[in-house]
């Protein structure tokens, strides 16, 4: 199943924070639209998930006002996703939807290396502006819309995993469950669990170890194993979460 994450324009008021690219030095804008494509159908949607409550709490708005929609297609392959994102965007364009931002979740997994290095490369060539907006992104001239490749490799649990240190071995999905075990002890890493941003935190994880370590690893190895990109999503949201 492919999540698809929309989160209404006009959903935030004005606070004294300022999130990153943002001309105004003393307010929070309206973040727009914006759709999350998800590979897995529980880890990545129920993380999404929770960051779009603590959004909906602080600016003690009604859940309804940010939509989940879960679709029946897609998502079987990372250039499976890609496609069924870019299917299902053509269409809402064409239905007059204002989107302003895209972002597709996947693991690298057992996925093939060039299959998941192609759906990188086909992500960021949707952004074919040579100047960025606003919000210092670079987007799709013919819609404006940015589009984000939030992938994990080897897993999207190296994202948790970095709340705590920065990891540069080669691991696999069960090596970083079993290094959250012993984080989250006497709790219990479970991917199905709805809040496990909270349970990190609760075990003295921290957001902003997550963000700096992950933008390290991404800086030294790209795309290749161990490295994630989910930074960019937190990174973009964290101003909105208090």
């Amino acid at each position: 199943m492919v999540l698809i994450l929309l989160l209404r324009k006009g959903l935030i008021g004005m606070t004294k924070l300022r999130p990153r690219g943002r001309d105004s030095r003393t307010s929070l804008l309206n973040f727009g639209r914006h759709l999350v494509y998800a590979e897995g159908e529980k880890t990545e949607p129920n993380y999404v998930n929770e960051i779009k409550g603590l959004i909906a709490k602080k600016y003690q708005k009604n859940p309804n006002d940010i939509d989940v929609i879960i679709a029946s297609e897609g998502g079987k392959s990372t250039i499976q996703l890609f496609d069924f994102a870019k299917k299902d965007i053509k269409k809402r364009i064409k239905n007059n939807e204002t989107i302003n931002h895209v972002w597709l979740f996947f693991d690298k997994d057992d996925f093939k290396i060039d299959n998941f290095k192609k759906t990188i490369e086909n992500i960021e060539k949707m952004n074919n502006s040579e100047k960025t907006n606003d919000e210092g992104f670079k987007y799709d001239n013919k819609t404006l819309i940015s589009w984000h490749a939030c992938f994990s490799n080897e897993a999207f649990e190296l994202w948790y995993c970095l709340y705590f240190n920065y990891l540069e071995s080669q691991l696999t999905r069960k090596d970083y469950e079993e290094i959250l075990n012993k984080k989250l002890s006497p709790d219990k890493y479970n991917k199905n669990n709805i809040n496990n941003h909270e349970l990190l935190l609760k075990h003295n994880g921290k957001l902003d170890n997550a963000i700096k370590n992950a933008k390290k690893l991404f800086k030294i190895n790209g795309i290749i194993n161990p490295s994630t990109k989910v930074f960019e999503f937190i990174e973009y949201f964290k101003a909105y979460m208090g």
